[in-house]
């Protein structure tokens, strides 16, 4: 291969590795001994020799998967994966799961990597290392619930600058650099709803890490009609002095560093410039994380002078919903409507929406199921249903990762289901990732 500016390489099969060096298997191979191995696959990084003379070599490997040979080989290579492989200049390596760990297979066409790389790389505006990071997100939260086995996908980086699958929208300009951005009105305070308290059976028995289906009750509370917009987070992050790059007391708010992110700093204020994934400034706020959602709640409490908070998971669901009589998305119980109440991926066009466009749920809520994920106050664990409080559970006491709910723009049906669950690192923001406040008052 001569005289392109990119070369890419994908294998998906298996890949073992003898003496530190890689090799990919054949589809025909026969290897009865560990000996055969050099004569019958490929050696991995021989591949840079044929795309040799490119300006970007790019080489994603889904071949991290257990020996198939080991029974015949009469030893255990304890599925000790792929080996790190020295990355040449101007090159990228992906692997499907961390050097020396081992990948799903998955139980559909493609393995789990795959599966969601093939969704991330056809998104539009987005670096291959923020296409990389959100596969890496997702494999390892979605292996961790399905699989109850994390897989971190990994990656070795040598490129000189900026790779897009897809190139950037030219539509999202930024402003003139001698333009002083205004500042966005005092939105008001978010427009609550109050939820009469009562006894549902939260939870389903369709997905592993939502199951057991539980009875739980919960006491009157009230919750945000929308998800909050980028307008009153603008302002809340102006209000309170944030440092330009999103941080606050020595946390990250808002990943202002995102291309996605749809939320500016420029002559000492915040503003809305607006990114592919977020057009108007009453689409609800994107890249926030969990402890930007929580100082949002906390200065809202101190400016207003009531509790607000994140809703717990239980109140969630229960108020998305419907109460007792429980609905299986917030509003229906038919996917043939759902886009009537929600915006996911079959009717967004690949970003968020302004918020309170589509039909409320019974207690008159916008935006429950779809547009983006909500982050809840709990700590994630599998197996808390198992254990939760009856009455008003609050969450496991300590986690790594935070519970979010509701699917977003960029999920299917299933997803945006009130019982579905999903974590994220509270200190990761996401381009589906915002929130709705919560208050016992």
């Amino acid at each position: 291969m001569k005289n392109y500016d990119v070369a890419l390489f994908y294998y998906a099969g298996h890949g073992i590795q003898t003496d530190g060096i890689n090799y990919l298997v054949p589809i025909d191979a026969t290897l009865k001994t560990e000996k055969q191995v050099e004569f019958q696959c490929v050696r991995a990084d021989r591949m840079f020799s044929a795309i040799e003379g490119e300006k970007i070599h790019i080489v994603i490997l889904d071949a991290c998967r257990n020996n198939p040979f080991e029974r015949s080989w009469g030893r255990n290579t304890n599925g000790s994966g792929l080996a790190f492989m020295q990355t040449p200049s101007n090159s990228f390596i992906a692997y499907a799961t961390a050097p020396g760990q081992t990948a799903s297979n998955g139980i559909g066409k493609n393995g789990l990597y795959t599966e969601i790389l093939i969704q991330e790389m056809l998104k539009p505006n987005r670096t291959i290392t923020q296409v990389f990071q959100e596969v890496r997100r997702k494999v390892g939260s979605k292996s961790l619930k399905e699989l109850d086995k994390e897989q971190t996908p990994w990656e070795s980086t040598s490129l000189y600058s900026d790779f897009y699958f897809i190139p950037p929208e030219k539509d999202i300009l930024p402003l003139p650099e001698e333009t002083t951005p205004p500042l966005p009105e005092n939105p008001n305070y978010p427009e609550m709803v109050k939820i009469p308290g009562g006894t549902f059976q939260m939870g389903t028995n369709d997905w592993n890490w939502a199951k057991p289906v539980h009875s739980v009750t919960v006491s009157d509370f009230s919750i945000g009609k929308y998800e909050v917009t980028h307008k009153e987070y603008i302002y809340f992050l102006n209000a309170i002095n944030c440092g330009s790059n999103g941080s606050y007391n020595g946390k990250e708010l808002i990943d202002m560093d995102d291309s996605d992110c749809a939320v500016g700093y420029r002559g000492g204020n915040f503003y809305f410039k607006g990114s592919g994934y977020a057009k108007d400034i009453l689409c609800p706020v994107i890249e926030v994380t969990w402890y930007g959602a929580n100082e949002y709640c906390k200065w809202l409490s101190k400016k207003t002078g009531k509790s607000y908070r994140l809703p717990t998971e239980a109140e969630w669901e229960y108020a998305a919903g419907g109460g007792s009589t429980h609905q299986k998305w917030a509003g229906t119980d038919s996917e043939s409507s759902l886009s009537s109440y929600a915006w996911y991926d079959d009717n967004s066009g690949d970003k968020t929406h302004p918020v309170g466009q589509k039909r409320p749920n019974r207690y008159g809520l916008y935006d429950m199921s779809g547009n983006v994920w909500e982050w809840c106050s709990d700590w994630y664990a599998s197996d808390y249903y198992k254990k939760s409080s009856s009455r008003n559970p609050q969450g496991p006491s300590s986690g790594s990762y935070r519970v979010f709910r509701g699917g977003s723009w960029d999920n299917d049906a299933s997803s945006c289901r009130v019982a579905g669950r999903s974590t994220g690192n509270p200190t990761n923001g996401d381009y589906s990732m915002g929130f709705r406040v919560a208050a016992r008052f």
